[in-house]
């Protein structure tokens, strides 16, 4: 392995996201995102809510769905009630959901129910094995023609209607040795177990809609709370492809009685920098940085980060890469331009708005979030070879369409827009106009003005070295080319 492939491999172990380890005693402990006041909302729903009941939590993937999964189980256990965990990935390798479902349950009832519920629970799934097989030669059949249904189907039909009597009696024996399970196995006489099913949103889709078709069918007794964290926009994908449903948000409001949409008011980029060593990185720059230090890079990175994700929707885990793929740039990055701080910028004051500018952390921000925001657009920017191909209108007006409304760049009124997405918009514009594209030439003097000192202070002569530059970013944060 050449040692450019082991610096890219380095690179992505130590991008990672750890996940966050949820304290039952103190759920919220490691809770950057302050959604204690969303469990106890739910908790509330769930203790006055009358079973059978399914929660639906929707949230897109990679926004926190797992650990708030984690911190609502600790408080639904404080509450008194007796929860089980399923993760539904891990198991849908199996064909049939009901199995490991039921198998895991029957772990959480008393010792002294156990044998019994785990006889009726296996006499279901073999009356449920003798009718499934059933379904799909008939169907076939009826595909084949009326006389090749007729010819197959009589000398079945005694079994078929024996086997489904058989089967109803199984599941009407089985649902009232759940409830009874379900009861008093409570760690509070009288409240319902709470099933929290994780996942489905990653496993097959045959096996996550079969899941919530046998919940809704065979689970459905007044002893069971149902808790599903999903992405409904990606399930809904799953109802169109599999059944050819074009209105799939009707099709799955049947399994949910609630769907609760878990918001992320805030973002993970100030926690995150904290948790990276800046310091390390400048120790190694000292004379290239001269009186910058690290508050002032995690001040910057937070000031343009934040409202960037918020613009671009990014998920949480996408937020806590942003953050490590940052400090992986600012290591390999050239930042000979930069050795004359005090030369370039007005003042040796760091609240110098134009002293993140100098070493390009607007833009290196906005092309990192780029790069999972429109990874198409990103793949265009750094494979175009000449700054004539370079998308730049494009990649300005996918920034603008997302925090005004315009339909022409002349007609941008830049007083109007927070200050990071003005310093965004000005950067842009200051390096297309350094290759001689303007995205601005109807700019007032004072936009003008400033753009014309951001050219100076970003200090890109040529292509080439923008290039290189965005490169820089595409391999998340090691060089194009590593020497040996």
């Amino acid at each position: 392995m050449s040692n450019f492939n082991k610096e890219i491999e380095i690179m992505l172990i130590n991008s990672k996201v750890k996940t966050i380890e949820v304290d039952n005693k103190e759920p919220h402990k490691h809770d950057r995102l302050n959604r204690e006041k969303d469990c106890l909302f739910l908790v509330d729903i769930i203790k006055n809510s009358k079973a059978p009941y399914t929660l639906a939590i929707d949230a897109e993937w990679g926004n926190g769905k797992t650990v708030f999964m984690k911190m609502l189980k600790a408080h639904l256990e404080k509450a008194g009630f007796n929860c089980f965990e399923f993760d539904a990935w891990k198991h849908d390798f199996y064909e049939d959901p009901m199995v490991p479902l039921i198998a895991g349950i029957s772990e959480k009832t008393h010792s002294s129910l156990k044998k019994d519920f785990r006889e009726i629970a296996n006499s279901l799934f073999l009356c449920f094995k003798a009718v499934a097989p059933l379904v799909d030669p008939a169907t076939h059949a009826v595909l084949s023609g009326v006389d090749i249904v007729q010819q197959n189907l009589k000398p079945q039909l005694p079994d078929l209607i024996e086997n489904y009597r058989n089967y109803e009696k199984a599941l009407e024996k089985f649902k009232g040795a759940l409830e009874k399970a379900a009861l008093e196995t409570g760690v509070q006489s009288g409240n319902p177990m709470v099933l929290l099913i994780d996942e489905l949103d990653r496993c097959r889709p045959h096996f996550a809609l079969r899941m919530l078709e046998e919940m809704k069918h065979i689970f459905d007794v007044p002893s069971l709370f149902f808790v599903i964290a999903i992405n409904k926009r990606e399930l809904g994908s799953v109802v169109k492809s599999s059944y050819g449903y074009d209105d799939s948000e009707r099709y799955l409001e049947k399994f949910f009685d609630l769907v609760f949409y878990l918001r992320n008011e805030e973002t993970l980029i100030e926690s995150s920098l904290k948790d990276i060593d800046f310091g390390s990185f400048e120790k190694e720059r000292e004379s290239s940085l001269d009186e910058i230090n690290e508050h002032d890079f995690r001040k910057w990175f937070d000031y343009y980060f934040g409202p960037l994700a918020r613009t671009f929707g990014l998920s949480l885990r996408v937020q806590e890469k942003l953050a490590k793929i940052a400090i992986m740039v600012l290591e390999t990055i050239d930042f000979e331009f930069a050795k004359n701080y005090s030369k370039h910028a007005e003042s040796d004051n760091l609240s110098d708005p134009d002293a993140a500018t100098l070493f390009r952390v607007p833009i290196i921000c906005y092309f990192l979030t780029l790069r999972f925001a429109n990874p198409d657009l990103f793949r265009r920017s750094i494979e175009s070879e000449t700054p004539e191909s370079f998308p730049w209108e494009e990649n300005f007006k996918c920034y603008l369409d997302r925090i005004v409304s315009t339909e022409e760049i002349g007609n941008i009124q830049f007083d109007d827009m927070k200050p990071q997405d003005r310093d965004v918009c000005f950067n842009l514009a200051a390096i297309s106009d350094k290759f001689g594209i303007s995205l601005l030439s109807s700019a007032d003097a004072k936009a003008t003005e400033k753009i014309s000192r951001i050219r100076y202070l970003i200090n890109i002569d040529d292509y080439s070295s923008f290039r290189e530059f965005l490169s820089t970013i595409d391999l998340a944060g090691r060089r194009k080319e590593v020497e040996n």
